[in-house]
């Protein structure tokens, strides 16, 4: 189906269910969008791939025309590249772009966890609490679902979106997350050393909401996301740049 010329994890997403199944015949190019948004996601789609067009319209059982005005959309969006002749390419992230879209993301969690951390009551924070064992239990499945816990790791950053009571902090949050699974699930599937990142990191967050000191929160949001991109571009320069 594909073209990988990147030489990263294109296989990822090939023992999951693939995205491309026959669709329903009713606004098809927002559900080709919706299910190219989805295989970037998963890695089925990964960084550097060719989007092959007559491929994916049969097997989606559609034309051509919906899926090449998905691609056009979500090059737009940043998120596909284009060549002469060659078609459409999930975009491959630069270093220099991964730093953006990290301090982009540090100005606004950091914001929206202290405003959280100013409304948050008990039975917020024992929410809090709970979503953070579940990500414990997802890290258990690391050797089979290694994104299990980044999935878990989701509503917990979203519950704390949501608690800052402004719902255009937990939309601008949303449309950070394609470009966000999308390194992360090369990233966890590549790094058989992430187990238990995610459980000793968040502990502080947590811990940080239960001293009911938002200034606190804030910090330990920010140490937490700097350290993780840190970690993130540590890992994309020693596996993914390598020859």
């Amino acid at each position: 189906m594909t073209d990988s010329p990147s030489g990263s994890a294109s296989s990822s997403g090939s023992a999951a269910k693939s995205q491309f199944v026959e669709l329903p015949q009713s606004n098809l190019s927002e559900q080709v969008k919706d299910r190219l948004l989805a295989a970037i996601a998963s890695g089925e789609l990964a960084p550097g791939e060719r989007v092959v067009e007559a491929d994916l319209a049969r097997r989606m059982g559609i034309s051509r025309g919906p899926v090449r005005e998905a691609a056009r959309l979500l090059q737009q969006w940043g998120i596909l590249s284009s060549q002469a002749r060659r078609g459409f390419f999930v975009r491959e992230l630069s270093l220099e772009e991964i730093d953006h879209l990290a301090d982009y993301r540090i100005c606004l969690e950091s914001y929206a966890a202290k405003k959280a951390a100013a409304r948050a009551s008990r039975s917020d924070i024992n929410r809090l609490r709970e979503l953070y064992r579940e990500i414990l239990e997802a890290e258990k499945k690391w050797g089979t679902e290694p994104l299990a816990a980044f999935e878990a790791t989701i509503q917990f950053h979203r519950f704390i979106f949501a608690l800052s009571g402004n719902p255009r902090l937990a939309e601008a949050f949303d449309g950070l997350l394609v470009q966000i699974r999308q390194i992360a699930t090369l990233v966890n599937i590549a790094d058989e050393a992430s187990e238990s990142f995610f459980g000793k990191h968040l502990l502080r967050i947590v811990e940080a909401f239960e001293s009911g000191d938002p200034a606190r929160v804030e910090t330990c949001v920010v140490k937490y996301l700097a350290f993780s991109r840190d970690a993130t571009k540590k890992f994309y320069m020693d596996y993914f740049r390598k020859d």
